[in-house]
């Protein structure tokens, strides 16, 4: 089944995305905070965790990590966050045959830097544009 891993997300958020998530026929599994050195495969093979925590102030911040059966699965969660509940994630990835075996902690820091990068690249095409 295809899965979302959420991480970082308060309870009010997690449960926009699992409402979402389950519209579309993913299922969604928190990552807790001291799960980061686990590799993304044993946490996709994991079960829900029942529990409810806080929401986690991490430098890397919040990522969504899709393991979906198809592309659409991925592009219409997304768009159904961001559009039908007003919920923007900057950090969010698809499961490759690389990242699989990655921990989720290096997935969540190199997902950061590279939204971190595209940030100011678009800041610097606006900047440009008002000169």
């Amino acid at each position: 089944m295809a899965k979302v891993l959420a991480y970082g997300f308060f309870e009010e958020e997690e449960t926009l995305i699992r409402y979402c998530a389950e519209r579309l026929g993913l299922s969604v599994r928190r990552v807790l905070p001291e799960e980061r050195d686990e590799a993304v495969f044993r946490l996709l093979a994991k079960p829900e965790i029942q529990k409810t925590v806080p929401g986690v102030d991490d430098p890397y911040g919040k990522l969504v990590l899709v393991a979906p059966d198809t592309k659409e699965q991925m592009y219409s969660l997304f768009h159904l966050l961001k559009e039908a509940a007003g919920l923007e994630i900057p950090n969010k990835a698809i499961v490759t045959p690389s990242n699989l075996s990655w921990s989720f902690g290096k997935l969540l820091s190199v997902i950061a830097e590279e939204s971190r990068k595209t940030e100011e690249a678009v800041k610097r095409m606006k900047d440009a544009k008002k000169s």
